[in-house]
């Protein structure tokens, strides 16, 4: 009866611990702008911008559009697998303060490396990004860290 009790009471107390494992980053941590998946950026509004919980990263303005990245990871028992989401907003529904303009076709941009909107204005036509050229540069002109 002791011997059950104390194998039991082992079993219990070695099954409270897990086994620590190494998380394996897969997939995609940035993306080059072109022309072509520039069409498979998904067009939304301001309002629904600022409806997300975890926003998407300003990257630039177009002629046409203001563009935005988001990095999703989605983790398993070992391994996590990040892929990379191109949202746009027309330039004639919203402006942008200390926004900048993006020359495509562009080199692969890392999204956790730029901007997310400080503000928003209360009717939702215009936005507002951290000032200063740093910004920029850290987000369209670094290389993506992987």
């Amino acid at each position: 009866m002791f011997l059950r009790f104390t194998l039991l009471s082992l079993l219990s107390f070695f099954s409270c611990f897990s086994v620590a494992q190494t998380v394996t980053d897969e997939g995609q941590h940035s993306l080059s702008v072109t022309h072509e998946n520039l069409q498979q950026f998904r067009q939304i509004s301001l309002r629904i911008l600022a409806a997300y919980k975890s926003q998407p990263h300003y990257i630039g303005s177009t002629g046409q559009w203001h563009l935005f990245l988001k990095k999703e990871t989605s983790v398993s028992e070992s391994r996590s697998y990040s892929s990379v989401f191109g949202y746009k907003i027309a330039v004639a529904r919203a402006d942008v303060i200390n926004g900048w303009n993006l020359e495509i076709p562009v080199a692969p941009v890392n999204p956790e490396n730029c901007p997310q909107i400080t503000r928003f204005d209360a009717l939702y036509s215009s936005f507002s990004l951290p000032n200063g050229d740093l910004t920029r540069q850290v987000c369209v002109e670094t290389a993506p860290q992987n």
